[in-house]
């Protein structure tokens, strides 16, 4: 729960930053546009926008109930398979792991945080590219119209 909290922390951090420096950037005070200062400030802008993001997808795969189950189910199969491999294995006890697995699976299925989660991340990252897009273009747009 930890690593999520610092993910969460980080990430309200890094967009906070993104905002402020772009806004610094557009604020019209330090000199033109193009002038040196406000070039790097905007590339941090959009550096510390781009961590962001990576920091959000990073944090929604960063659930640790997941690895641990992977684990349990992983011993679960080795147990199983070496029940099975060995004959002298009561069918009571063979019985117990295999009910032992399907638990695990089904204690996955219900804890399961990539079903929709995939899902909006996708659509994050496809509006996150678009609104990077639209930032550039809108800061080159002199440059890009000719």
């Amino acid at each position: 729960m930890n690593n999520i909290l610092s993910y969460i922390i980080i990430d309200i951090l890094l967009l906070a930053l993104s905002i402020l420096l772009f806004l610094k950037y557009n604020n019209g005070k330090g000199g033109p546009l193009g002038s040196l200062k406000k070039r790097i400030i905007y590339s941090l802008s959009i550096l510390s926008f781009i961590g962001f993001v990576v920091c959000v997808n990073k944090s929604v795969y960063c659930f640790p109930i997941k690895k641990t189950l992977n684990q349990e189910l992983l011993n679960a199969y080795s147990e199983l398979e070496i029940a099975i491999n060995t004959n002298s294995t009561p069918s009571l006890q063979l019985q117990e792991k295999q009910d032992k697995v399907k638990r695990i699976l089904s204690e996955m299925n219900n804890i399961d945080r990539y079903k929709n989660v995939e899902i909006f991340l996708n659509i994050f990252n496809g509006i996150t590219i678009a609104f990077i897009t639209f930032i550039i273009a809108f800061t080159f747009r002199n440059k890009i119209l000719g």
